[in-house]
């Protein structure tokens, strides 16, 4: 059995003297349905009382 996050399970049957394996794997249908995620600006968060103090000394 096969799967990643975004794709279809795939089983596949490896024969006994195979060396190689190639696949292709198919995209699940909600990866469609979500589309791309676009992110404009990067996210930092604020730092904490115990940071600010922390890098004075």
């Amino acid at each position: 059995m096969v799967s990643y996050l975004g794709f279809k399970t795939q089983e596949i049957v490896i024969k006994e003297n195979q060396l190689t394996l190639n696949l292709k794997m198919k995209e699940d249908a909600t990866m469609c349905l979500m589309g791309e995620v676009e992110v404009n600006e990067v996210y930092k968060s604020k730092r904490t009382l115990w940071q600010k103090i922390k890098g004075i000394f």
